[in-house]
């Protein structure tokens, strides 16, 4: 029925020439190039379109039969890979994938007649046709499918039963549409609008859209008769016209081997790559760390001696033990790297690489210090037993590496006049007789338990004991002393602070170098239990340095300082010498250089209240009186007297307020403890003032600019993301308007296009 081209006449029965590419010119359109093309030079306007609908009124159409033409056959615009494809192969596919009934069942269904063998088929069709179709289907009449039974069928005209199923779906249209216009129940159209529009043909509809000349066109466009205006110059075939495009195979990776070779094998190596430059990178970092650790090396050599061992110090049975390296220094010092031992008169300083000061054992004459070796598993282990410290456990290489530190101790016990005992033992009992600083710890915890006991008047039961053996380790425990570290720790300071050199210088009565329990318990009595005078008393004796009876300026000073320096603020020299100035004027002792203690308690009047709730922060609780005898306690506990308004920690140690200005109020009033986190940075910023705009459209600028600055971050990344969507929408939207190959689409839904590829590009990245 499809011819193989399509005529185009203009109103004047003159049958154009069309332009063909790369053929010239030709009678009529060939199909094959022509459909599914949307961009063709002789369509580019409404009255070549007026054309080709009068050459197709002109023309007469092929029969209704098997035969097709080779624009349908051969020449079809195929799918996306193949240019070309064949219209009724996949037809009679398309037919098979949608399950459409055979040629016999469809006959069957509308009930017509069954052809009984394939002569009976048509009789018109050549034989050899039907012989070649039979055999196809194996001479079985049944197995013939619905396209290629109903083209047989046809004598020029649809055969019965396209004939039918045409007939049945129109009927269908018109039965299931409501809107039908010869529907007279609906009231859309009247008797006279029904007959008008079953008069209207598409000849009448031709003469109105084009503005031709109705003598130009029959009276039924679809049927062209003799004697009709404008008869076709000559039935057209394919060797009146330009041949058809012919396939061609689109490879969409022909030209990308390259760069998809270069992706794959860049992603292949990325992890080698990324594993070369993380090495290099380890590399060199690896040697700028080497580096480091000889200039710290050298740094420490500088202050160590030549001579050394190496040994492995052992903290405990359930911790890991770590390498260290003994030497003997010039000046008393022994290096246990990174740990750094350092012999000074009466005193033992375990200092790590960097040369801070880890601990400090007090040796005074005629303390006697134990030193048992093991006699077993190679002679490594040294235990070194130190009065009222805990001890330190050291494995070394060999025996010969002990025997050295051996001498070395030997000799720093001769010099400072100091006991050394030496036994052996095996390794296993020596580990056993050690006393780790875990064990330290629970026994200062017994310590503590019954100090707070005794003060507080509770119980020993509630006080509780550990979980030991016989009460003779409770004794032991009571019997131990602090030494300056520990209580420094006690109280979360520093060892080096001026608070706890004072406060300890003052609680050692014998001057031993360590708190016993009654030391500790007569201070802790005051600040639990003192009045305010006893209080005041007892900071004024701590701070009276040489001991006179009188507080100088400067004593004053130090006090002031050290309360600054354990609460953890900052004070310039001048700010403290300044509140200090302030403080004895407004005491009315501006006059005097030294203080008695009824002075310094005078200075203290306005300040009775805070005297009595000032105690000491003690390691040992929760914060509260209730909290001390918790077991598993290693927290810290702050004696403080609670009231019923009151449940928590309301003060330490506290000062006078000043009415002198400083920095962070009106008053300055520090306390004793330390602090529990680093205080946060002060910030000081000045202030600028601007010029208020008064004006609408100026202060709707300046909003909008504090808008910009408060949010310039959220405002730079959504326009970059804002700026990559449009640029892929506009790339999208300019390759399918421009650049894309022509698809046929019409123009109807080329602006559809081109807006739905650029919108899924950009939503694609999203």
């Amino acid at each position: 029925m499809v011819p193989p081209g399509v005529y185009m006449r203009n109103a004047s029965c003159h049958f154009q020439m069309v332009l063909n590419e790369g053929f010239g010119s030709s009678p009529a359109l060939r199909v094959c190039n022509s459909y599914w093309i949307r961009e063709n030079p002789n369509l580019n306007s409404s009255q070549a379109v007026n054309q080709l609908l009068l050459g197709m009124a002109s023309q007469i159409s092929e029969l209704e039969d098997s035969t097709v033409v080779e624009d349908l056959r051969d020449y079809w615009p195929g799918p996306g890979k193949f240019s070309r494809t064949d219209y009724v192969a996949s037809s009679i596919q398309r037919g098979r994938d949608m399950g459409l009934p055979s040629y016999s069942q469809a006959l069957q269904a509308l009930g017509l007649m069954i052809p009984r063998n394939w002569s009976d088929l048509n009789p018109n069709v050549d034989p050899q046709v039907l012989e070649a179709t039979a055999a196809l289907y194996n001479q079985d009449l049944s197995r013939l499918e619905l396209l290629p039974g109903g083209l047989l069928e046809s004598h020029g005209d649809p055969g019965p039963l396209f004939s039918t199923i045409v007939l049945d779906q129109f009927v269908r249209l018109r039965d299931g549409d409501r809107y039908w216009f010869e529907n007279s129940r609906n009231r859309l159209f009247s008797p006279e609008e029904i007959a008008e529009i079953r008069s209207t043909t598409l000849r009448d509809v031709l003469v109105a859209v084009t503005n031709v000349d109705p003598d130009t066109l029959q009276p039924n466009v679809f049927i062209w008769q003799n004697g009709a205006p404008c008869p076709q110059p000559q039935q057209l075939t394919t060797e009146d016209l330009p041949p058809c495009v012919p396939l061609t195979e689109i490879h969409y990776f022909e030209g990308s081997g390259p760069g998809f070779g270069i992706t794959i094998v860049a992603l292949c190596c990325l992890p080698l790559v990324s594993l070369l430059v993380s090495g290099v990178v380890a590399y060199f970092r690896g040697r700028e760390r080497k580096k480091l650790q000889r200039k710290g090396k050298e740094s420490v050599k500088k202050e160590a001696a030549s001579d050394g061992v190496s040994a492995m110090e052992w903290p405990g049975p359930r911790e890991r033990g770590y390498p260290v390296t003994i030497q003997l220094l010039p000046d008393r010092r022994l290096q246990v790297g990174p740990v750094l031992v350092h012999l000074q008169p009466g005193q033992i300083h375990v200092v790590d690489g960097r040369l801070s000061v880890l601990r400090t054992i007090q040796l005074r004459p005629p303390q006697q210090v134990n030193l048992i070796l093991s006699s077993n598993h190679g002679r490594r282990a040294l235990l070194l037993k130190i009065p009222k410290e805990y001890d330190l456990v050291l494995l070394f290489n060999s025996q010969e590496e002990r025997g050295a530190f051996v001498q070395h101790l030997r000799g720093f016990c001769e010099n400072w006049s100091l006991g050394l005992e030496v036994a052996h033992m095996s390794e296993y009992e020596l580990f056993r007789k050690a006393v780790t600083k875990e064990q330290r710890e629970r026994i200062l915890e017994v310590f503590f338990r019954h100090l707070f006991a005794q003060v507080l008047d509770i119980n020993q039961v509630d006080a509780g004991t550990l979980l030991l053996d016989s009460s003779q380790k409770v004794r032991e425990a009571l019997t131990c002393e602090l030494s300056r570290a520990e209580f420094a720790e006690s109280l979360g300071l520093k060892p080096q602070d001026m608070f706890v050199e004072s406060m300890f210088s003052l609680a050692d009565k014998d001057g031993n170098g360590y708190l016993s329990f009654r030391e500790f318990l007569d201070v802790l009595v005051v600040f639990m239990k003192g009045s305010p005078e006893d209080k005041s008393r007892l900071m004024f004796t701590m701070y009276d340095l040489d001991g006179n009876g009188f507080l100088s300026k400067d004593e004053f000073f130090t006090m002031m300082r050290s309360f600054i320096e354990i609460s953890n603020n900052c004070l310039t020299k001048t700010q403290l010498a300044e509140v200090v100035e302030s403080m004895f004027r407004e005491s009315g002792f501006q006059d005097k250089q030294e203080l008695t203690w009824e002075d310094f308690h005078f200075m203290l009047r306005d300040h009775d209240s805070e005297l009595r709730r000032t105690q000491l922060c003690v390691r040992g609780g929760g914060g509260g009186v209730g909290d001390i005898f918790k077991p598993n306690i290693s927290s810290r506990v702050s004696f403080i007297a609670r009231t019923s308004e009151e449940r928590s920690c309301p003060q330490r140690v506290g000062l006078p307020a000043s009415k002198a200005p400083e920095l962070g109020g009106p008053g300055l009033k520090k306390r004793f403890g330390k602090k529990a986190g680093v205080p946060p940075p002060r910030l000081y910023t000045e202030a600028l003032q601007e010029k208020m705009q008064r004006g609408f459209l100026a202060q709707k600028l300046q909003q909008y600019k504090r808008f910009v600055e408060n949010y310039r971050r959220h405002i730079v990344c959504v326009a970059v993301f804002s700026a990559i969507c449009a640029g892929l929408f506009v790339e999208r939207a300019y390759y399918y308007a421009f650049a894309s190959p022509p698809s046929g689409i019409a123009q109807t839904t080329f602006v559809g296009i081109i807006l739905s590829r650029g919108t899924a590009a950009s939503v694609s990245f999203m």
